[in-house]
């Protein structure tokens, strides 16, 4: 047999199925182009897997986005409450800072409670604005890692549709792979698994040639004998 001293395998590809079936397969032999397809690999579980994953990705999206209309929404609400109880205060510190000799006592001492409950009020209006930012940005992170999670699953299973095609890497000649104990060529419908070279491009700049000889002629042959080799391919050279 001839044989290339170097070669570009296609290997099998690495998936969650471990084991998975050819295809389509390139004729032995055959010439092709660079880019063009030598392998293909059964697909259907992935592309299943690919559509339930896209549905995953568009509903925690809806859902992130959901959390942050709603987040800006309720900030929007207590940043107004704010604004509101920083206006009491203000008319409370106004109204107590009336002299006690152009007031009676009674609405000096009512002026004075009100600037205090409005401080109160704003306080405590200052302090659920504050809990609703950082609640609503925790709320808002967990949704966005949900959704950042399904579209890595989205993006590995696209990666891995698009492994379960291989091409070839330059021009060249198409040597489909052995069967590893079987003793034949790959066919379609075989199961391979991750590593096994169901292909090869061998480059023919330099050749070697491998034969079995019998016991009697090997006994025979010495390092340095002119050999002739004929094979089937190119009977004439």
């Amino acid at each position: 047999e001839l044989e290339a001293e170097n070669a570009v395998q296609l290997l099998t590809p690495r998936t969650e199925n471990w084991q998975i079936a050819i295809k389509w397969l390139a004729e032995d032999g055959s010439a092709v182009k660079k880019g063009e397809r030598v392998v293909e690999f059964d697909n259907s579980s992935v592309i299943e897997k690919l559509a339930d994953l896209e549905t995953t990705v568009v509903e925690a999206g809806v859902e992130l986005e959901t959390q942050q209309a709603d987040t800006s929404v309720k900030i929007a609400e207590k940043e107004f409450e704010v604004e509101t109880q920083k206006t009491a205060v203000a008319k409370a510190e106004l109204d107590a800072s009336v002299p006690v000799e152009l007031v009676s006592r009674r609405e000096f001492q009512d002026s004075r409670l009100a600037l205090e409950r409005a401080k109160v009020a704003l306080t405590s209006a200052k302090r659920d604005l504050e809990s609703l930012r950082s609640g609503g940005r925790l709320e808002e992170q967990v949704k966005r890692v949900t959704y950042e999670k399904a579209l890595r699953a989205y993006t590995a299973a696209g990666e891995e549709l698009d492994a379960l095609q291989l091409t070839a890497p330059r021009d060249g000649i198409v040597l489909v792979g052995k069967h590893p104990w079987e003793g034949r060529k790959l066919q379609l419908g075989d199961s391979v698994w991750p590593g096994l070279a169901v292909a090869e491009l061998p480059d023919l700049a330099k050749t070697l040639v491998r034969a079995t000889l019998s016991d009697v002629d090997a006994r025979r042959v010495v390092p340095g004998m002119k050999v002739t080799c004929t094979v089937d391919a190119f009977p004439e050279l």
